[in-house]
């Protein structure tokens, strides 16, 4: 106790601080998403446009031994948002060329958790003109771990067409994509493929082929493809849209 001039003691207290725990470090943030378990098909939430970027192979290695494909999936602003690498077998890319069978695995850049498969089954045979044929139709599905089935990719009958639907998880056409048709699609130039609402001539987004240059499309297996569509698009479309756009892919340009 001290007294002081009026003669009114004083006594010095001490705050009582509560320790508080740190559960993050300054500086770094963290999806919400992460914290709840991370729903897959909520990374394209935010994406109006995906970039697909093939890996280069070497020529000379390429031409002897057809490797798997890989890619580089970057946003709008080029920034790389997902790594994608095809999973099938050596005979059938050696052999069966873009009737092949593949499993596209989709991986979250920044995770590094699968958040898209897209399946596509072994055709007998891949030409425009075959696709008439059930057992030759062109079609590819799209699925994530969080969600299941997100949808069915399906080349629409046509001599010459290059049109596809895109099909809900319970078989109800909700896009159609509409292409060159074959005997143009084999030219040179950029390609595109306008994304429609079904039966009507709003077009929604566009599938694009960017045209590497007569080197590049002759010797090495790089291609680079972009898909534009609506932000507030719904993502189980927009995953939907990248399975067709690894179809097209596939399909048209190999």
């Amino acid at each position: 106790m001290q007294a002081n001039p009026d003669g009114v003691n004083y006594k010095k207290s001490s705050p009582t601080y509560q320790a508080k725990v740190i559960t993050q470090q300054p500086g770094t943030s963290q999806p919400p998403a992460t914290q709840q378990g991370f729903n897959c098909i909520e990374a394209f939430a935010h994406l109006e446009k995906i970039q697909i970027h093939q890996i280069k192979e070497f020529p000379s290695f390429a031409e002897k031994f057809k490797t798997a494909n890989r890619y580089i999936l970057s946003n709008e602003n080029n920034e790389p948002c997902f790594y994608a690498f095809e999973e099938s077998s050596c005979c059938q890319r050696t052999c069966c060329g873009r009737q092949r069978g593949f499993v596209m695995h989709i991986l979250d850049n920044f995770r590094k958790e699968e958040v898209l498969k897209i399946t596509r089954n072994f055709q007998c045979c891949g030409a425009c003109c075959c696709s008439c044929c059930t057992c030759c139709q062109q079609e590819c599905t799209v699925s994530s771990k969080s969600t299941g089935l997100l949808g069915t990719i399906r080349k629409k009958f046509g001599f010459i067409s290059s049109n596809f639907e895109v099909l809900d998880a319970n078989g109800q056409v909700v896009l159609e994509i509409e292409g060159p048709n074959c005997c143009l699609q084999m030219g040179c130039g950029d390609k595109e493929y306008s994304i429609r609402a079904p039966n009507t001539d709003q077009v929604i987004g566009t599938i694009h082929k960017k045209w590497e240059g007569w080197y590049q499309e002759a010797f090495t297996k790089t291609d680079t493809f972009s898909i534009n569509f609506p932000k507030d698009l719904d993502s189980k479309l927009k995953g939907a849209l990248l399975g067709a756009t690894f179809l097209i892919m596939n399909y048209g340009f190999r």
